[in-house]
This record gives structure tokens, sequence and C-alpha cells, in this order.
């Protein structure tokens, strides 16, 4: 899965059945939210959220971000819904890119406090995504932007999340060992 923006900020999703060979591009989604990252939220049914920054057009509350959904690895999606992360919006009514990342079906999110793009923070969800009970506030750095979070590890040893804002690679080895211990 791919997925991009129109300049009016409409989502787009292109797919691949043949491993990357070709895309097709499914049809716009409503214009919800822009500058999305997808995770597949459920490793036993294969459902994806595409989790992105709300268009402040979208109709609830400007600090919310946007969630989509598919039960069909991404052919189809449901229209954006406000999600329980909140984003972290500038003066200018923007929200800022975030990641998601799944890891043993513990799901890791990793943006900017939602005071302005500052002070980074993990969060948890052990259902799929509905909810987001436990965060992690990241200390080793004030700097906050747009972010990147990936697995580490491998199957048998501890594995948990990474992440970079911006230019800096933020490994807070508190924040790992706090979030490895969610159930």
């Amino acid at each position: 899965l791919w997925a991009g923006s129109t300049l009016h900020g409409n989502t787009c999703v292109w797919y691949s059945d043949d491993g990357g060979d070709s895309y097709t591009s499914n049809h716009l989604q409503d214009s919800g939210a822009d500058e999305v990252s997808f995770v597949v939220a459920d490793r036993t049914s294969g459902r994806v959220l595409m989790n992105g920054r709300k268009r402040h057009d979208a109709g609830w509350p400007r600090n919310h971000r946007a969630n989509y959904w598919s039960d069909d690895h991404g052919l189809t999606w449901s229209k954006a819904e406000p999600s329980p992360l909140l984003d972290s919006v500038n003066d200018h009514n923007h929200g800022c890119e975030a990641s998601v990342t799944n890891v043993d079906n513990k799901l890791f999110f990793f943006n900017p406090s939602p005071t302005g793009r500052k002070d980074m923070s993990v969060h948890c969800s052990l259902d799929g995504g509905k909810t987001w009970p436990h965060a992690y506030h990241i200390t080793a750095t004030h700097d906050g932007s747009y972010s990147d979070l990936v697995e580490v590890g491998h199957e048998g040893t501890r594995r948990g999340a990474e992440g970079v804002a911006g230019e800096r690679v933020v490994h807070d080895r508190k924040a790992r060992e706090e979030l490895d211990t969610v159930e």
C-alpha cells in the first residue's frame, strides 16, 4: 500500500497485487485527512488502519487525527472518522505527519505533543487502534516533527520500536522498557 494526497488534500491509495510490478489506485477518499500512515491493525484478521492529520474542514475538533479502516487488505476504505489520537496543530491549523507500526499486535504511534511540534510521545494500543490508553513522553530531547517508527529486534528476542523525529534518532531506553511491559 502507498498513499498520497491531491493538491486539495484528498487522500488516494495505491495497492499492488503482484509484488510491486504494477499498482492500481482506488477512488479518492473523502477529504478528512492527509499525510497518512498505514498499519496492519490486526494481524489475525488483516484489518488495516490508515491514520492521518485531520484536514481543517473535516467536521470535528481541530486537534483530533483521522482514522480510515479497511477490512479487505486496502482495496476499500471507510470514511474518515475522528481518532482518539491528538495531533500537533500549529498556528496555521495544520497537523503534523506521524507514524504507526505493529509489533506483536501492539500498535505504536509516534508524534509531537498536541501543543506544538516539540516533545515527542509514543502511544500504545492493545485493541487494534480503537483506543490508545498507554503513552510515554520522550525525555531524551524536546525536539519534535515529522516522524518514522520501525520495529526493531526479531522473533525470539526482545522487540520494540524506535523512531526518528526530523533528523534526530530518538532512542529512549526508558520509553522502550516501559512500553515493552504493556500487556
